[in-house]
């Protein structure tokens, strides 16, 4: 039997404003992030905790940066390299 994929709401407003604030940000700049888990968000290569302020990139233990602001430039920064592999395989 297939497995039903669960689809998750982006912002739980029990995570608080600063959460929120944060995919604003990502909307703002353009970053897609998506809600893998009740308790994690994901954007690209780029997983993060909110209970935790986890980051762990896939492949790569966990990170030493922590937080929402260190997600979104991590997210940020794994963007605009993925977007200069593709330019440069063009």
């Amino acid at each position: 039997m297939a497995r039903k994929k669960l689809h998750h709401a982006l912002h739980n407003p029990e995570e608080g404003e600063e959460i929120g604030a944060m995919i604003k940000a990502f909307d703002r700049k353009g970053i897609e992030i998506k809600r893998v888990s009740p308790h994690q968000l994901k954007s690209g290569k780029v997983n993060f905790w909110p209970s935790t302020g986890t980051i762990v990139i896939d492949g790569q233990s966990r990170s030493k940066y922590r937080g929402p602001n260190n997600f979104l430039m991590l997210a940020d920064e794994n963007r605009q390299r993925l977007e200069e592999i593709t330019v440069y395989a063009s």
